[in-house]
């Protein structure tokens, strides 16, 4: 027995001794509806069965060579399915934590493990302020700064053509629409040689028996086809959400005689059988064997109308047995022979006409993670197109979330919209030349394994991490997170996904010569609370990113405000701090709210239009929108360092010393609103690299990272339960090694204070402000915002109607003690017998607040729409909400007066 499977042993022996007691989360979940995936070991599955007086559902399949006994039966309504071993079951669930509760008493149970799924906001979320936007006469007014501008992005491009150029961001999320005109270009390659390297690509094609290649910042090169063991779009499906298992099918009459046949599909720890509904013309499609490879998809693309059902082929038209081409019968029509080609060294995406798409099902293969269920004994990751042609996989977004996020970050704004009164515009993200790595992950909530597998850790063939010697990606975009408080042993901070986050931000902590990397991550919407983040935002290694607003895209819904202002807090937006007391949110983006491109068909679907935009927003844009300001800034000293040895920590540095102070405290806006340009500019002149002149003071503090016993909870116990137990992989050597050993905290740089001190005691901190280029005059003191003004005002408005305009007056408030405040917060409270008079904790009525400045163009003293300059707004579902603005003296015109609408 070798090493390596002593070490297996070890790690195993350790998750099950854990596994009845820990599994994997805090019991207290069972008693919430909180969704959670779960896996349980059956000791005999007919007695299981036998105890619910069900039956199991058993078929075998036969994936990569192996036979695969699978079972599926239903408790209560609930399904449970998974893997055979004789009597012994390891079942899989997917939901609610509290149907799982009684399953989990049963004698039959050996463990269970419990993994609370990461999640994103709602559609409603996101669209749901259409419904609040009034349709008006009004000018249009196309110059007016959108993202781009507000950010400092488009300044950054004037001053030095940095567009994020060489620079991947991965997009952890549900996916990306890579057939949208608009993402297209920034999906890159993954080629893998025969002597070990990885090479990242931002573009290939084929001459002779060479591959050509352009690097990622795009300088040509080539490799002899020979030298490729293989080549794949630079995507993860983390999830292992659809890989189609193929059958050897022969034409006849130019016909696969396919139709009324069952082909199966893996999704994740399920197996799904989709029947063949016709036969499939491919006359004309060449197979030198003449053996096409046959299966069906079972995508869930809702904007498609719910689970997509189409027929695939692959073919081998050069090589007998090699399947280099495939098609997907995207039209539905059972005639592969008016699809696209699809060829393994070359086009990939799934759509039905690239430059003007009306269906876009995702990319044909990329890599995927199978979880030890289906390949092998050991979770690995994959190629997605198997040149035997025994399956194939394909990347999609199955939600929309992640195609927004990466048109935000790196949209390269191909398509032409109609905003309102925007005007015509293109969608370009922030960093429009850098590529995305797009990463499913939120399907079966694999997030994990795409954060370890983006940086450039790996799995090999005996099923141990390792890492690479090279990241795949620069930047890790986390739009998403957890809300439920209860669902690990220890609090937000010390908990699993905190956890994972700051070992991946740390250099050195996973292997020894990892150099860490930037970790931009959503704190949340669960404001205005203090203390209101969510899980990992607060990770103290995480960049983590709160919203504010921008009124721009009132306009483009064709509300004909007179103007709009920006950098205000959204009502929703997290607060710190951290339950250990750390600053949180690091910086502040708008998240309130913004433009995106979405996947290809949906305004169709929802808004029947062929454009294909719609509002986003919240922390969940916010992220991304970081995310593209931090490949500028690699992009922008990729001349003097490689992106992927910057230190993470001095990247964080560049964004939060270089944020512009907004007027709001530590714990609800950071350091304040990311500035692109002044961080470019800071990166610069740290490099040495041409700059204007600029005073650039970076900050950093003597504050270490102290996360006490969790950390050694979550790394000797919880987190080799995750990876060991229900992944069955084995730990890096040096991860491994904490087994046996004090688990050393992680070397996390911090740019804020954090002290502990007794009551009545003192502590003292060290901030050192690190100049280049200039001499800078440095002063500290405290500031503190006291309550100067108080007014209360009662007024009588029925419920469900629009109450008005209130100018200060009306009111009675004074309207010059307001102007001359730091900070104006305006609050609105109303009773519960008016949210909620049956009390079925069902809302009947959600307050909304707005703040104008009113500028009377007319002189008629009547308030009209096309007169108000928006400030902010505030919304909450609950009984009260509050709408905060600061340095309200620079954000009104002399000639404005402030009013309120309700």
């Amino acid at each position: 027995m070798n090493s390596k499977h002593i070490l297996a042993v070890l790690i195993f022996a350790t998750a099950i001794l854990y596994a009845q007691a820990i599994s994997g989360a805090n019991p207290a979940v069972f008693d919430t509806d909180t969704p959670v995936l779960a896996k349980i070991v059956v000791s005999d599955i007919n007695s299981f069965a036998a105890q619910w007086k069900t039956a199991p559902n058993v078929q075998t399949v036969k994936v990569a060579r192996r036979e695969i006994r699978f079972a599926t039966l239903t408790i209560n309504g609930v399904k449970v399915h998974g893997k055979l071993d004789g009597a012994t079951a390891e079942l899989y669930y997917k939901g609610p934590a509290r149907s799982l509760k009684t399953i989990a008493e049963s004698p039959y149970v050996k463990s269970v493990f419990v993994k609370v799924l990461p999640e994103v906001p709602p559609r409603d979320f996101f669209t749901e302020i259409r419904t609040l936007a009034e349709k008006g006469a009004g000018t249009p007014q196309p110059t007016l700064p959108v993202m781009r501008e507000i950010i400092g992005a488009s300044r950054v491009e004037q001053l030095f053509g940095v567009n994020g150029t060489g620079v991947v961001i991965a997009v952890v999320d549900t996916g990306v629409d890579y057939g949208h005109p608009d993402l297209q270009e920034a999906l890159a390659w993954l080629i893998k040689t025969t002597d070990g390297r990885e090479i990242m690509a931002s573009s290939i094609s084929t001459a002779g028996t060479a591959l050509q290649y352009k690097t990622l910042r795009g300088q040509s090169a080539s490799l002899p086809i020979s030298q490729v063991a293989s080549l794949e779009p630079l995507v993860l499906d983390a999830d292992e959400s659809q890989v189609l298992l193929l059958k050897p099918v022969k034409a006849s009459s130019g016909y696969l005689p396919v139709s009324g046949q069952v082909f199966s599909v893996i999704d994740g720890t399920e197996l799904y059988e989709v029947s063949a509904t016709c036969n499939y013309a491919v006359t004309g499609l060449t197979s030198r064997s003449g053996v096409y490879k046959f299966g069906m998809t079972n995508l869930s693309i809702p904007w498609y109308g719910g689970y997509v059902n189409v027929g695939v082929v692959m073919y081998d038209p050069d090589q007998p047995g090699v399947y280099t081409a495939a098609r997907v019968d995207i039209n539905n029509n059972c005639d592969f022979t008016d699809d696209p080609e699809l060829r393994y060294l070359g086009n990939r995406l799934v759509v039905d006409n690239p430059t003007a798409p009306t269906v876009s099902l995702g990319v044909a293969g990329g890599y995927f993670y199978d979880w030890g269920l289906w390949f092998d004994v050991y979770a690995k990751f994959y190629p997605g197109w198997d040149l035997a042609g025994n399956y194939l996989s394909i990347f999609y977004d199955f939600n929309s979330h992640g195609t927004a996020c990466s048109s935000v970050a790196a949209g390269r704004g191909k398509a032409t919209y109609n905003l309102g009164y925007l005007g015509p515009q293109n969608l370009r993200g922030i960093a429009p030349g850098a590529k995305v790595l797009g990463v499913k992950g939120l399907w079966w909530g694999m997030v994990e394994l795409g954060m370890m597998w983006a940086p450039g850790f790996d799995v090999n063939q005996d099923g141990q991490w390792h890492w690479t010697g090279q990241k795949r990606a620069h930047v890790i975009s986390n739009s998403w997170g957890i809300s439920s408080f209860i669902y690990d042993y220890t609090a937000f901070g010390y908990d699993f996904e905190s956890a994972v986050i700051n070992a991946l931000a740390a250099p050195g902590f996973l292997d020894r010569n990892y150099p860490g990397i930037v970790i931009v991550q959503a704190g949340g919407n669960g404001g205005y609370g203090f203390g209101t983040i969510t899980s990992p935002g607060t990770a103290v290694g995480a960049i983590t990113v709160g919203a504010a607003t921008s009124g721009h895209f009132w306009l483009a819904l064709g509300t004909p405000f007179y103007g709009f202002r920006w950098g205000d807090i959204i009502s929703w937006s997290l607060r710190g701090p951290t339950p250990a007391g750390y600053v949180k949110p690091d910086v502040v983006n708008i998240g309130a709210f913004g433009i995106a491109a979405y996947p290809v068909g949906w305004g169709r679907y929802w808004y029947n239009t062929p454009e294909d935009w719609d509002t986003f927003g919240g922390t969940s844009q916010a992220t991304p929108l970081t995310a593209g300001v931090v490949a500028l800034v690699l992009s922008a000293v990729a001349d003097r360092a490689d992106p992927a040895t910057v230190d993470p920590f001095l990247v964080r540095q560049f964004i939060t010393s270089t944020a512009v102070d907004i007027g709001y405290t530590p714990f609800t806006a950071g350091h304040g609103f990311v500035n692109a340009t002044a961080a470019v500019i800071a990166a610069r002149s740290y490099y040495g690299l041409p700059a204007p002149r600029a005073p650039v003071a970076l900050f950093r503090t003597n504050s270490a990272v102290n996360l006490g016993t969790s950390w050694e909870f979550q790394w000797k116990v919880n987190i080799p339960l995750y990876f060991g137990y229900l992944l069955n992989n084995i730990l890096t050597t040096q991860w491994a090694s904490y087994l046996q050993t004090q688990v050393q905290q992680p070397r996390i740089g911090m740019t804020t204070l954090y002290l502990s001190v007794n009551p009545g005691g003192q502590a003292v901190g060290l901030i050192t402000v690190e100049s280049r280029g200039s001499t800078l005059s440095i002063s500290a003191s405290a500031v503190t915002l006291t309550p100067v003004y108080r007014k209360t005002a009662q007024l009588n408005i029925d419920v469900r109607t629009l109450g008005g305009y209130f100018t200060m007056q009306r009111l009675g408030f004074d309207e010059t003690i307001l102007r001359q405040a730091d900070l104006v917060v305006f609050r609105m409270a109303y009773p519960f017998s008016a949210f909620d008079p049956e009390f079925n904790y069902a809302e009947n009525v959600r307050p909304v607040l707005w703040v104008f400045g009113w500028t009377d163009l007319n002189n008629d003293g009547v308030v009209s729409i096309s007169e108000l300059t928006w400030l902010n707004y505030g919304y909450q579902r609950g009984t009260a909400t509050e709408v905060p603005v600061a340095k309200l003296s620079s954000k009104l015109a002399p000639s404005q007066r402030l009013v309120l609408r309700v």
